[in-house]
């Protein structure tokens, strides 16, 4: 009796280890997976290791078994040309098939290959062969640029005092790409800081090179995008600059720079990428507003040039001439745009006031004579500004109608095209029975001073009696009689 009892624990024991052995081999793949191979690639930036993972026992079925390659991205640049790559084998299952155990240096170039080879016993398949054309590394380009720089000062130079301000611009160029010609989706896809990080500075530096103003921008949404730089700097030292001066006091007369940069970092590599302008600080140049009033300021177009060739248009139609003043120039266009613009949720009955498909010769001459003024400094272009709606500004312009927010950006493209400062405001419109609409209108810099316009409510009232500029640059205390900002701009 006493045997068969200990028969049958024997039993239950060698049944538990069976079942047991059999449920193994159904666990989920990652409780199954482990390194077999490791692979090390140090290049002139920084030393890499990723591992080659063999993975058993699939959910469904618990007999497949494959090869999983942790990712290794490589640089690819003119500072990082070669790298050394060395493979341990972890697994003494595992065979290579090359007798140098890939230890080997590797140029890096668009079409990485290590061509590893190898064989693995496995238990349940016995021996199999395996090939990577790629051995887990992928090489990537990091493009970037400071295009289009420009800093607005007087002849004299800039005279750091109340009222008056530089406005600094700077278009910025930067992307990732892989095999160095096709945009890489994972990269643009990647929405964890930690895998990419930009930072961009405007600094103004001393002749020493130490910054008395620095502005950050960090961990943006346009990480993998180009950016349009628009700041005013009033002349003050920022908190904790280099060259010791105190904070929130004037900087002294003398010879700066102006400088944008920006530093990128992706997988563990980080470049820079920068551009100077020089900048005179000087006692005897104009003191307050009319330093800002007598600032040299450059049309900022959109690059996009069936928009600024309709922009140049509308401009020439309302009557508008370089010798003008900014004040004079604002108010041609809210003029134009309240007689020649209608409000409409549905313009598609609406005639084309721009043919743009008999006008393609037009524009494309047009497009080199403003690509030349911008290559010499002369003008720049944004691109950025609004551009997710440029789609609908475009048919807006072309049938000269839309609604608030059409009109708002076409009044800002209108303004930015002739060298005045705007941009878009957003919120709520009051209506006079208490009720918020949401609703979009512009704000304008005239003489150093910020003014508001609300061109759409002006158009969607003109001929009803309240006259042509009842909306007709607005101090903020009088644009929050009727307007509710939430978003000031663009």
């Amino acid at each position: 009796m006493k045997n068969i009892c200990t028969n049958g624990k024997k039993f239950l024991i060698l049944f538990g280890l069976a079942v047991l052995l059999l449920l193994c081999e159904y666990v989920p793949v990652h409780a199954m997976e482990k390194a077999v191979m490791k692979i090390t690639v140090k290049d002139s930036y920084q030393t890499q290791t990723g591992y080659v993972n063999y993975q058993k026992g699939d959910e469904n079925t618990g007999l497949c078994d494959y090869f999983d390659f942790s990712e290794i991205h490589i640089l690819d640049d003119d500072k990082n040309l070669t790298a050394e790559v060395s493979v341990e084998v972890l697994d003494k299952n595992l065979i290579l098939e090359d007798t140098l155990q890939y230890n080997k240096t590797i140029s890096i170039n668009d079409d990485l290959d290590l061509g590893l080879s190898f064989r693995y016993n496995d238990s349940w398949r016995g021996l199999q062969s395996f090939d990577s054309n790629y051995g887990g590394i992928e090489t990537f380009k990091l493009y970037g640029s400071i295009d289009n720089m420009y800093v607005s000062t007087t002849s004299k130079g800039f005279n750091p005092s109340k009222g008056n301000y530089i406005k600094v611009y700077g278009l910025i160029n930067h992307e990732t790409a892989s095999s160095g010609d096709v945009f890489d989706w994972r990269l643009s896809n990647l929405s964890n800081d930690s895998d990419i990080k930009t930072k961009i500075y405007v600094n103004v530096l001393n002749i020493d090179g130490k910054y008395v103003y620095r502005k950050t921008y960090k961990n943006k949404d346009y990480d993998l995008y180009n950016y349009f730089v628009n700041l005013n700097w009033d002349g003050k030292a920022s908190k904790g600059n280099s060259a010791g001066v105190k904070a929130g006091k004037y900087v002294s007369a003398g010879n700066y720079y102006v400088e944008i940069r920006e530093t990128m970092s992706v997988f563990g590599y980080t470049k820079t990428f920068s551009e100077k302008r020089n900048l005179k600080v000087s006692k005897t140049a104009p003191k307050g507003t009319k330093g800002v009033m007598k600032a040299n300021n450059i049309p900022v177009l959109t690059g996009i040039s069936e928009i600024d060739y309709m922009a140049e248009q509308m401009c020439k139609s309302a009557g508008i001439k370089s010798s003008m003043s900014d004040e004079q120039k604002i108010k041609k266009i809210y003029h134009y745009m309240t007689k020649n613009f209608k409000h409409l949720h549905d313009n598609s009955k609406r005639k084309k006031y721009y043919k743009l498909d008999k006008l393609k010769s037009k524009i494309k001459a047009y497009k080199v004579k403003t690509d030349e003024k911008a290559a010499s400094g002369k003008m720049m272009y944004s691109y950025l500004e609004y551009s997710d709606h440029f789609g609908l500004i475009k048919r807006s312009m072309v049938k000269r109608s839309g609604v608030c927010d059409d009109h708002a950006v076409i009044f800002m493209i209108l303004c930015n095209h002739v060298g005045i400062d705007a941009g878009r405001s957003s919120g709520y419109y009051k209506n006079s029975n208490g009720t918020l609409a949401p609703h979009a209108w512009n704000y304008a810099v005239i003489n150093g001073k910020t003014y508001y316009y609300d061109v759409d409510i002006e158009i969607q009232n003109y001929k009803k009696g309240q006259g042509d500029y009842y909306w007709y640059k607005k101090t903020l205390n009088q644009a929050k009689k009727n307007h509710k900002f939430t978003n000031y701009s663009y």
